[in-house]
């Protein structure tokens, strides 16, 4: 299994702002209840601040505050989740030095772009290209907008013909795989106006389809050809494979995408 499954800072920290939100007590006025979960929001923010590194190419956050080598440009674990904290910071609070700081943030993603070889949603160019397209939404810049048209066409690019569709490595699931990437596609697909992105994840499904493996009258799907163990969560196995196809039925209403999403959802029963 690969090792950021389980091992993030990032992955703690969301950990310690989902207890806070589910221990405060109930009997808080809404007014009060909010202004707590904005401070606990306002007192990470100052800690994810204390790290901070700004270079000529943007701001950096390290994934771990005692390393500042530790710097990393996924979602998991890295960049891409800080910029969308910040974006989150201003629309809560309209402070303009929350987008400063994503914006600062978005232009380092920028210049990593041209070297980022993975293309997954939680480990690679997916995550960057959605935390880019969510600064555009934020700031109408249009040097973001432009950012992410480049991601998709790094997509188009490094796709490789695969039987009946594409693919971008051989890993089927939503962390690092086809079905995060293909999730992603579809959503600048609608954001940005291209039909290309959305065309990429029609691709990807139909080459799922093709990987998947029939039990029962279902289908599942393994993570990818060298994980021996199949997984039926929604991170690395069919619960997420399912999910994207069931999404890109709702964008395309080919039944083809339904009925391989029906059957994974038949496995998990």
């Amino acid at each position: 299994m690969r090792s950021h499954v389980h091992t993030s800072p990032s992955r703690y920290f969301l950990t310690a702002l989902l207890v806070v939100a589910f221990v405060a007590p109930p009997a808080l006025p809404r007014a009060s209840a909010s202004r707590e979960y904005l401070d606990a929001a306002l007192g990470a923010e100052r800690w994810i601040r204390a790290s901070v590194q700004r270079t000529n190419t943007g701001t950096l956050w390290p994934a771990d505050p005692r390393d500042p080598l530790s710097v990393s440009y996924n979602l998991y674990t890295g960049m891409p989740g800080i910029v969308l904290f910040y974006l989150e910071a201003f629309h809560a609070t309209r402070d303009s030095a929350f987008l400063d700081a994503a914006r600062s943030g978005a232009t380092a993603l920028l210049a990593r772009i041209e070297n980022e070889n993975d293309p997954g949603l939680y480990t690679g160019l997916a995550g960057i290209a959605f935390a880019v397209i969510e600064t555009y939404k934020a700031t109408k810049d249009p040097v973001f907008r432009h950012g992410a048209l480049r991601c998709l066409e790094l997509f188009r690019q490094r796709a490789r013909k695969a039987s009946a569709g594409i693919e971008w490595n051989d890993t089927t699931d939503v962390i690092s795989g086809a079905s995060g990437t293909g999730l992603f596609l579809l959503y600048a697909a609608r954001v940005l106006n291209d039909k290309s992105a959305r065309d990429l994840a029609i691709q990807a499904g139909l080459r799922l389809i093709e990987l998947a493996r029939p039990e029962n009258g279902s289908l599942k799907w393994a993570m990818d050809p060298k994980f021996p163990r199949l997984m039926p969560n929604f991170s690395h196995g069919t619960a997420g494979v399912a999910y994207f196809l069931a999404t890109l039925y709702q964008e395309t209403k080919q039944k083809k995408f339904l009925d391989a999403a029906l059957a994974g959802a038949r496995y998990l029963l």
